[in-house]
């Protein structure tokens, strides 16, 4: 198992109320490649499917893996086998898959959920949706500008809609993994299984209008 960090965009849920006091942020991707080198990327069935779909990519297997994973999340459930927890993730050896020689995403355009966050996470509380900075990415991050103001408005509120999406597609990657329940993980056989309910649930998401490349 590779000792990697994720990105943390799975979200995490408050029982109680703050005042929330934020960075200002000005940010500007510098396509310098750090965080595709440092973290691994969780992936749902619909991140695959829009790999499959928009980057007309057909072997799948040989951009995907399972990774261990045994922190407890409330919000996204995990493949079990054998008394432990996997996600799926993108490849990783030194680098991600998709990441070139030069610093660029093969698949920036319609990358993971994961990446699009990044350096921003978001946090639910009740019916709101806060979203914040990636702590370490303010120590990483070569294109974060802070200067303790407040949140740019229009990165916060992208931010938000994109959440919602996301936990809409979180929840149907929930509905699958518990259909899916075997106690045995055959990565080719996982895969097959999750493009079919991809391909139900983005016609449910377009339907709601819900659905972003």
């Amino acid at each position: 198992m590779k000792n990697k960090r994720f990105i943390n965009i799975f979200g995490k849920a408050k029982k109680f109320f703050f005042i929330y006091y934020f960075d200002m942020v000005s940010f500007q991707c510098k396509n310098d490649g750090n965080c595709c080198k440092k973290y691994w990327v969780p992936l749902t069935h619909l991140d695959i499917f829009r790999l499959h779909i928009y980057g007309k990519i057909n072997d799948l297997i040989n951009y995907i893996e399972l990774h261990e994973y045994n922190e407890e999340n409330s919000r996204w459930k995990s493949i079990i086998a054998n008394n432990t927890s996997y996600y799926l993730s993108l490849k990783y050896e030194d680098k991600c898959i998709f990441l070139t020689n030069d610093g660029k995403c093969k698949v920036h355009s319609f990358k993971p959920f994961a990446c699009r966050f990044y350096p921003f996470e978001y946090e639910v509380c009740g019916n709101k949706i806060l979203i914040d900075v990636n702590e370490q990415a303010k120590k990483e991050c070569p294109g974060l500008i802070l200067d303790n103001s407040g949140i740019d408005k229009e990165i916060e509120e992208k931010l938000k809609k994109l959440a919602r999406i996301r936990l809409k597609e979180i929840e149907l990657w929930n509905k699958a993994i518990i259909e899916w329940n075997k106690d045995k993980i055959d990565l080719e056989e996982l895969i097959e299984f999750l493009m079919e309910k991809a391909k139900e649930d983005y016609q449910y998401l377009l339907s709601k209008k819900l659905w972003t490349m």
